[in-house]
């Protein structure tokens, strides 16, 4: 009896730690490093994440800001949602062989997730608030209101599952984010920061897991 519950504990132990370690991976894809600057933003330059010059196919950046989405008929509504402005780049990083998505500039991808709690599909029109970014924190009393956000009306192209990168977040949780994609220059645009972003992404390569490779590559 022992040696049997024994061997259940140890064989659920392996199953919650696969379980884990799968959901990991496909929150962070490809990815092998990531920066992630938060409220300070960089140049996002095609040669490279972080303005380096790397030339390795697996590299890439984001913009990351909060946001607020809600149906445009005003019946469900999503706080603390994560808008990520992401160029097609992006997408070399997607964990697997899941399939690229792709959308037109008036139309953004939403992970299962967020899908779900709004109730909406392919087609469906959404309003977007973003917090703009800003040098004083939000909750201070100097602090402007006025064009603290801006609201994009969009409609929804894509709807991603966990293999296809939907949850991709930089932070472990035990719930899926909320996460809501649309291309880099919409969000960059939209919250008047330019070709600036926030998340520099790098896969596995020899040019970035070598230190020798990537010291002679900067200092170039």
């Amino acid at each position: 009896m022992a040696a049997t519950v024994l061997i259940g504990a140890l064989t659920v132990g392996d199953s919650v730690r696969e379980t884990l370690r799968r959901r990991a991976l496909d929150r962070i894809g490809k990815a092998e490093f990531i920066l992630d600057g938060g409220d300070r933003f960089f140049v996002a330059r095609p040669g490279g994440p972080a303005g380096i010059g790397l030339t390795n196919t697996l590299a890439s950046y984001a913009l990351r800001l909060p946001g607020v989405v809600s149906r445009q008929d005003g019946s469900a509504r999503a706080n603390q949602v994560q808008i990520y402005g992401v160029p097609e780049t992006f997408w070399s990083l997607i964990p697997g062989t899941s399939s690229i998505p792709s959308w037109n500039d008036d139309s953004v991808a939403l992970n299962a997730s967020l899908a779900h709690h709004l109730s909406v599909r392919v087609g469906d029109d959404l309003v977007v608030r973003i917090h703009k970014p800003s040098a004083l924190s939000q909750d201070a009393v100097i602090t402007p209101r006025d064009g603290a956000s801006v609201a994009l009306r969009i409609r929804v192209g894509y709807i991603l599952t966990a293999a296809e990168w939907g949850d991709f977040s930089t932070t472990a949780g035990s719930l899926p984010p909320f996460n809501l994609f649309l291309p880099h220059g919409v969000l960059a645009k939209a919250a008047g920061l330019g070709e600036r972003a926030n998340l520099a992404l790098l896969g596995a390569s020899p040019l970035t897991t070598d230190p020798q490779a990537l010291s002679a590559r900067v200092s170039a």
